[in-house]
C-alpha cells in the first residue's frame, strides 16, 4: 500500500513538473513574440524587493526594455522576470498566482521566502 501511494505521489510530482514545463515554454514563446512588437505597458505582479522592485510598478516599452530597466533587480532576483506581465494580462496572472501550483506561483513565493 505505501509502495503505491508513492508511486502516485512521484506520478502526480512528475505531472506537475511537466505542466510548469510546459507554462514555462509558453512564457518564453510569448516573450519572444512580445519582444517584436511595438512598446507596451507592463507591470510588475511580485511582491515588493525592497531596494529593487514594488508591487504595481508599471513601465512602458518593449518587454526587451522594460527588463533592461530591471536588469540589476533580475540579477538578483531572477524570478522578477517572470512577474512582469502585460497589462492587459494582470487579472488571469494574478488568478494564476493565486491557484498555485505554476510557474508564476512558484516565482512569487520563491521572493516572498
Amino acid at each position: 500500500m505505501a509502495s503505491s501511494t508513492k508511486k502516485n505521489t512521484e506520478t502526480v510530482e512528475a505531472t506537475v513538473e511537466a505542466v510548469e514545463e510546459r507554462e514555462t515554454v509558453n512564457e518564453n514563446v510569448s516573450v519572444a513574440a512580445e519582444n517584436a512588437e511595438a512598446p507596451r505597458v507592463y507591470v510588475y505582479i511580485g511582491p515588493s524587493v525592497q531596494g529593487f522592485v514594488q508591487t504595481g510598478s508599471i513601465y512602458y516599452g518593449t518587454r526587451k526594455e522594460v527588463l533592461e530597466k530591471l536588469k540589476n533587480a533580475i540579477e538578483k532576483y531572477p524570478k522578477i522576470k517572470q512577474l512582469v506581465v502585460l497589462d492587459t494580462d494582470i487579472v488571469s496572472a494574478k488568478e494564476k498566482i493565486k491557484q498555485g501550483n505554476n510557474s508564476l506561483a512558484n516565482a512569487y513565493k520563491t521572493l516572498t521566502a
